[in-house]
């Protein structure tokens, strides 16, 4: 093979590989940029707040939860509903206490619901 074969085969080879990183670089980039435009539409805020309420309930039972002061508890609530609710709170209710529980429900349907304070 001449000298001008080799250089030529040589660019071919190299031009061919740019072309083939050069597609995937793109592609990750218009990859990226579609992300960082979903993100910049903030997603969590197609969840909107509808309704949000205060109720009182009583503690039906705690269990607790692995790490600290973390606890999960059942309550009755006042309308009638029995609740799971998750406390990070230094005071723990014990079965059969009363307590204030906000219910906060979105658009999605979902309900989230937290203490407000202690009652007893």
């Amino acid at each position: 093979m001449s000298d001008e074969a080799s250089r030529r085969l040589t660019m071919y080879l190299w031009r061919r590989r740019l072309q083939q990183w050069g597609t995937i670089l793109l592609g990750t980039i218009a990859l990226a940029i579609c992300l960082g435009y979903l993100t910049s539409l903030r997603v969590s805020k197609i969840d909107t707040i509808r309704n949000s309420s205060r109720l009182s309930g009583t503690v039906i039972s705690r269990h607790a939860i692995r790490n600290g002061n973390a606890v999960s508890l059942q309550v009755h609530l006042e309308n009638g509903r029995d609740v799971s609710i998750r406390a990070w709170t230094p005071k723990v209710p014990n079965a059969g206490s009363k307590i204030r529980v906000s219910d906060t429900e979105y658009a999605s349907g979902r309900h989230d619901y937290r203490i407000v304070r202690m009652l007893e």
